[in-house]
């Protein structure tokens, strides 16, 4: 990935600390991936350590992923899964 994310015709940038979090939702489409796993991959971009970083940078990512016809589901007290938006 190119920090470019393209779905069809429409595309988002993607900011580079979000870019490994990103490929790990990608890789895992509809799987849980949990919220440990995602802060690890987040401090090795560059992030906070912090597990309250981590819910606000997904809440951005999550507005940016509706765009393109994506969807976080917040999996209470384990993690996110990556969806298609509903029609």
């Amino acid at each position: 990935m190119d920090g470019l994310l393209r779905v069809g015709q429409r595309w988002i940038a993607i900011p580079d600390a979000q870019l490994p979090i990103v490929r790990l939702l990608l890789d895992r489409p509809m799987r849980v991936v949990r919220h440990e796993e995602i802060l690890v991959r987040y401090q090795e971009a560059g992030g906070k350590g912090e597990l309250r970083a981590v819910k606000s940078m997904l809440t951005r990512l999550t507005r940016r992923l509706d765009k393109v016809g994506l969807v976080l589901v917040s999996v209470r007290s384990r993690g996110v899964r990556l969806e298609w938006a509903p029609a």
